[in-house]
């Protein structure tokens, strides 16, 4: 009888004497089932993705860079590739990263949906791809198979291995590799300049400089060139050259938007010269002394945005929230004519209130510089010099509509009299001001992940950037109201939608 290895070793080298291949096993003693159908549908060698077919490759080698599945981009059609379609990978991986996604989770949010493995063979025919993330439908299925609603922080705190992640090669003209990686906005943010001046050479039939007045035709949504076998899909738009605009193509059809908006702007002034002419000659004429308290820039500037916000919010106040760009020129005319009559009324009232909250910024530094302890108004100022450059900065307006502008009077009331209560308890405003650290740093982190331009069109986060707003009145002026109910657990709940 074998009972040890060198007895193994000894009954093996004489029955192979005999039977040389007895301990071999075949491919089909390996397999419990036929992997016919894993290779061609669970492991594609190619992902459709909008309009796009890319080739797919694969090395299991976790010491490997390539490890898990390869896809292979073109640099010029990169920013044609969603992110939310590749969370999925490919069906044959979808549920052990759904797993190791679960696995990942908070201990008291992981073990409601032990064991894990019986939980995932119960989701995955549920789980269809589609437009929509693989994380925001994994914590719907979750929700509605076993009644659990994970918080949308803790999906976004979960850390996976490469592995689950696609690794992107980007292939220049020639199909040679340029650069690789994990994070596709990583890499359509490093080219994005590489891939606007590829545009502007293949495009330059389509791109026009230099236009003071809607001469071109109808601006299309989409545009498609033709370049190396390749249908790369742009996005036309407008963009704002100060004395007129550009008729370009984008990469990005958030940019083209946001861009288009600010050449629809540009438009709109200089077609309503005369009104612009009144308005640039009055506004802020001999009482921008309180400019010098705020980073907002020069008298000229600082009318120059009041302008650019006037015909935003009076002309084109809709087509940011609606995402629907105006595509033709009667359009573009009527709703100038539209907003014609409001514009002095509007740019005078954004004036006014700006000169008001200017006046009071001025009473806030007067306040502390006058303060008995400054010592113990430091910590306190440096959050409410935070606070301020947050409310103005160059362009702010533009930014601002005059109803949310008309509450800076009620911040500003509220930071007089936390300077009023400060000494009296440092310790109650410092554990404030960590309280709002905490939901203004998850705000930053996101602009600073997306751009501010994914945040000029994300209506909840921007409701949830002025309710942080009125939580600082909450927090430091009780006495004075706030415009909405609001708490920490609101602000949680708004977050969710952001």
């Amino acid at each position: 009888s074998v009972l040890n290895l060198e007895g193994f070793e000894q009954w093996r080298k004489q029955i192979e004497l005999a039977q040389p291949q007895l301990l071999f096993l075949d491919r089909d003693l390996l397999m419990q089932h036929s992997a016919d159908h894993i290779t061609a549908a669970q492991f594609p060698d190619s992902l459709a993705i909008d309009g796009l077919r890319l080739p797919i490759s694969y090395h299991f080698d976790p010491s490997h860079r390539d490890d898990g599945v390869t896809l292979k981009v073109p640099v010029s059609v990169l920013h044609q590739v969603s992110p939310a379609p590749l969370e999925w990978l490919v069906p044959g991986l979808l549920g052990e990263k759904i797993t190791a996604m679960i696995k990942a989770l908070p201990k008291q949010w992981r073990k409601q949906f032990a064991p894990v493995p019986a939980t995932v063979d119960r989701l995955l025919p549920k789980m269809v791809p589609g437009v929509n993330s693989l994380t925001a439908v994994v914590a719907e299925q979750l929700y509605r198979l076993m009644g659990v609603q994970v918080p949308a922080e803790c999906w976004q705190g979960i850390e996976l291995d490469n592995y689950y992640r696609f690794n992107i090669h980007v292939l220049d003209e020639a199909g040679q590799l340029l650069d690789q990686g994990r994070d596709l906005l990583l890499l359509r943010e490093r080219y994005r300049d590489h891939v606007q001046q590829h545009l502007q050479v293949v495009g330059s039939d389509f791109e026009q400089t230099g236009l003071v007045s809607w001469s071109f035709a109808d601006l299309p949504e989409t545009h498609t060139l033709e370049q190396n076998g390749l249908a790369i899909r742009v996005y036309p738009g407008l963009e704002d050259a100060g004395e007129g605009v550009n008729l370009k193509l984008f990469d990005d059809p958030d940019q083209a938007l946001v861009n288009s908006v600010r050449g629809l702007v540009r438009l709109a002034l200089l077609a309503e010269g005369q009104t612009v002419k009144y308005l640039r000659k009055h506004l802020l004429k001999n009482r921008d002394l309180g400019l010098s308290m705020v980073n907002m820039g020069s008298r000229d500037q600082v009318v120059d945005d009041i302008l650019a916000a006037t015909a935003k919010y009076c002309c084109f106040s809709t087509v940011l929230v609606e995402r629907q760009c105006l595509r033709q020129r009667d359009d573009f005319i009527a709703a100038v004519a539209k907003g014609r009559p409001q514009w002095v009324a509007y740019a005078e009232a954004m004036a006014e209130t700006l000169l008001v909250a200017l006046q009071q910024v001025v009473a806030i530094k007067k306040q502390a510089k006058q303060a008995k302890n400054p010592l113990a108004l430091s910590y306190a100022m440096a959050d409410i010099q935070q606070q301020l450059s947050e409310l103005f900065y160059p362009g702010c307006l533009y930014h601002t509509p005059l109803e949310r502008l008309e509450h800076y009077p009620r911040y500003l009331k509220a930071i007089q009299l936390r300077l009023e209560k400060v000494p009296m308890n440092i310790h109650k405003d410092r554990a404030a001001i960590a309280e709002l650290d905490t939901l203004w740093q998850r705000y930053r982190d996101k602009l600073d992940r997306e751009g501010e331009l994914a945040a000029a069109l994300n209506m909840p986060l921007q409701s949830y950037r002025w309710m942080l707003e009125e939580l600082r009145v909450s927090l430091f002026a009780q006495t004075l109201k706030t415009a909405t109910p609001v708490s920490v657990k609101r602000l949680n709940k708004q977050w969710e939608l952001c």
